[in-house]
């Protein structure tokens, strides 16, 4: 799976996203059951399904945003449920989840 690929098959999912190793990776675990990983540095354009958890699940930076939930139109799990606790940068609102969840 590339990145456009992956953009048409995560819209209308529910998840959570996280940004790991530094900035270097985008995780996002959707309700399929399936993990998936994208480099922000490299230009490869390849999704990574399922990728070793030791990975990235220690070196988590944070998670993701209302921006990153919404550019792939996913829709955010409550924060009870997220795989991986997390915090992001700025919390999402009810306002902005009612939006997301549209």
């Amino acid at each position: 799976m590339n990145y456009t690929e992956f953009y048409s098959y995560a819209r209308g999912h529910h998840g959570s996203i996280y940004t790991a190793r530094k900035g270097t990776v985008l995780v996002f675990c959707l309700d399929d059951g399936h993990s998936y990983m994208l480099s922000t540095t490299a230009a490869n354009g390849k999704v990574v399904v399922d990728p070793v958890k030791d990975y990235w699940c220690h070196s988590i930076d944070f998670a993701g945003s209302f921006g990153d939930y919404f550019t792939f139109g996913i829709v955010p799990l409550a924060e009870d449920d997220m795989p991986y606790k997390a915090d992001p940068i700025v919390r999402i609102t009810d306002a902005q989840r009612a939006k997301l969840s549209r």
